[in-house]
Parts: C-alpha cells; structure tokens; sequence
C-alpha cells in the first residue's frame, strides 16, 4: 500500500513535527517523531536493491534526522 515515495514523505513530514515539538519543548515528542522518521529513512535505502549506496542516499538522506536527533540531546 505505502510505496518507497509515500515513506520518504511520511519521514520528512515526521522530521517536522519534530522541529515543531522542539521548538515548543517537548522533547520528549520531537525524539519519537525522529526516531519514527529515521526508521521510515534507512527502509528506504534499504529498499533500493537495485540501486548502489550513492544513488539510494540521493533519494533518502537520514543525515539530517541525526542532526536534530543530537540537538535535542545535547
């Protein structure tokens, strides 16, 4: 039913009610949405058999979901 598309937008959209639950201290919730968004990123990459590491992080990049994992930690 969801397709690798619809899990690349689910994690960006989970990556943003993190900022939100950041922004308005809720730590607690913007680390569960990012946890959540960095599952729905590596299944991406990892469902792109056919496709090499370089090509498959050019489509699902979860650099961006550590760095604010690591600003809500610090």
């Amino acid at each position: 039913m969801f397709t690798e598309g619809n899990d690349r937008m689910r994690a960006i959209t989970f990556n943003n009610f993190a900022c939100y639950f950041r922004k308005n201290n809720q730590l607690r919730n913007a680390l569960s949405y990012l946890e959540m968004a960095l599952e729905l990123e590596y299944n991406c990459i990892n469902s792109a058999e056919s496709q090499t590491v370089g090509e498959a992080l050019t489509i699902s990049n979860p650099a961006e979901i550590h760095l604010n994992i690591c600003a809500i930690l610090s």
